[in-house]
């Protein structure tokens, strides 16, 4: 004969009495009533929920929420038809898993809101939901709404079907979102909103979201508005519809190791019209595992934004950079097999001799770098001769007034602190920059052995030099790569 835990919980109940004493094994256990030890977590099965897809579990739901703090939903699919709306803090739903605990919503409005009521109230904190489904349908609002709702957690939660959004965070920061999906919603899957409390905007900031995926939204993937220092890791954004992820404003955002695929193009855009500073991405973000893209098909779209760091991503398709980013730094390690272009506004800026991109790709596949701005300049590192230049000052293929020299190395040993670079052809002015690395060949080089600087620049070379002298038995190698 099998038991359920919820006759294990009825049977514990007839046993424990409300004035009957509970003690738990162990030294320094100490006697509490049956109704304290049971009422730890509450089934809302106790209030009447029935689970079955039919009945409507509204108000049973709600009268348990009303009684305590932390909820247990057993496995089933719970009807509901109106909101369920958490409006204190320390709150704790636990479901058997999000495929298993079901609230199906069959009404208009929000499935699941966590709600401070805004005006003068505090903001509600440790909100829990964990192995839960919430599921609408078309005529439905949003999912999940945290409204002025901070340090939430949310682990193996899916937001499914909705007619809205799947989950909008409201002047919500610092949550934590393990695993879980948001998919198929006829808004956006997940949505960073800027709101109003009493009258004063305020941003939803620095949320994490882990291994989450974003699939088969209408209203695009994920949507950053005005909202800043929010990070994705790992996880997937596929097949949306408008387009991958938007970031629309903010700054210190940061996406990182997700799988961008089948996104209505571009994959990735970000248009910010306040700023959107400090962007870091460092993703694969590909056109479609079953479509081969031509080179200037867009996935990634920069039009605004400053300060942006764009590392170790597989580019699929085209990367434009719009005429509003600036000081953008692109520096890959991965590949791109595509357009790179620039609108004249991009980048590194460390001097002002005008407008520079600095692309540094492990694999260029079919990389195709213009500038429609005239001076602008673009440098690439690539090491084949795929490269197809349009309209720039040139450091390495075709183009117009290409350097003659592009990289080369310099090793400094011992006592020595100094090196001279020679060039093998000269170049025709002495308006270059360089920039230098430095790793170790041999030994243990002094601290200072580490940092290079560059003098005495001349149409013929250069002169390097080291804070310190690598030492006794050490050496380092100075890489060095020429710009302008």
């Amino acid at each position: 004969m099998t038991v359920s835990r919820d006759e294990i919980r009825t049977i514990a109940r007839t046993i424990l009495h409300s004035d009957q004493a509970f003690t738990q094994s162990g030294a320094g256990a100490v006697s509490r009533t049956g109704d304290a030890k049971m009422g730890e977590t509450v089934s809302i099965t106790d209030f009447g929920a029935v689970g079955n897809g039919t009945a409507d579990d509204t108000l049973a739901i709600q009268a348990a929420l009303a009684a305590h703090d932390a909820l247990y939903f057993p496995k089933g699919t719970y009807k509901v038809s109106s909101p369920l709306t958490i409006t204190r803090s320390g709150v704790s739903w636990h479901g058997d898993g999000a495929g298993l605990s079901i609230l199906m919503n069959v009404g208009t409005g929000v499935t699941v809101k966590v709600d401070s009521g805004g005006g003068v109230n505090p903001s509600l904190l440790n909100v829990t939901l964990r192995g839960l489904r919430l599921q609408g349908q078309t005529g439905t609002s949003h999912g999940l709404v945290l409204y002025d709702a901070n340090n939430c957690h949310l682990d193996d939660v899916e937001c499914l079907n909705h007619g809205g959004d799947g989950f909008r965070l409201e002047l919500s920061k610092l949550c934590v979102v393990v695993g879980g999906r948001f998919t198929d919603n006829t808004g956006v899957g997940v949505r960073f909103v800027r709101t109003t409390k009493n009258g004063v905007p305020f941003s939803s900031n620095a949320n994490n979201f882990v291994g989450v995926s974003i699939q088969g939204n209408d209203g695009g993937g994920a949507q950053i508005e005005d909202c800043d220092g929010n990070r994705f890791f790992g996880g997937d954004i596929e097949n949306n519809l408008v387009r991958g992820l938007a970031i629309l404003g903010g700054s210190i955002n940061t996406v990182e190791g997700v799988w961008f695929e089948a996104n209505a193009m571009p994959h990735l855009l970000v248009a910010a019209s306040g700023g959107g500073g400090g962007l870091t991405l460092r993703n694969r973000v590909v056109y479609s595992s079953f479509i081969t893209p031509t080179p200037t098909d867009l996935v990634v779209d920069i039009q605004a934004g400053t300060g942006m760091y764009l590392a170790d991503n597989d580019v699929n398709g085209a990367l434009t950079i719009g005429a509003s980013a600036q000081r953008t730094i692109l520096m890959p390690q991965g590949t791109i097999d595509g357009t790179l272009t620039d609108n004249g506004q991009g980048t590194i800026n460390h001097h002002d001799a005008g407008t520079e991109i600095y692309w540094k790709s492990g694999t260029a596949k079919r990389l195709r770098m213009q500038a429609t701005a005239s001076g602008a300049l673009i440098g690439s590192e690539s090491g084949n001769n795929l490269l197809d230049l349009i309209g720039v000052r040139s450091i390495a293929g075709g183009g117009t007034d290409t350097r003659k020299n592009l990289r080369g190395f310099v090793d400094i040993s011992e006592g020595t602190s100094t090196a001279a670079v020679t060039f093998g052809t000269a170049e025709p002015d002495t308006s270059y920059f360089v920039y230098l690395s430095v790793r170790t060949l041999s030994g243990a080089p002094a601290a200072g052995s580490k940092t290079p600087s560059w003098n005495t620049p001349a149409t013929t070379g250069f002169t390097v030099a080291l804070d310190a002298a690598p030492g006794a038995g050490a050496s380092v190698r100075v890489s060095w790569f020429l710009v302008g």
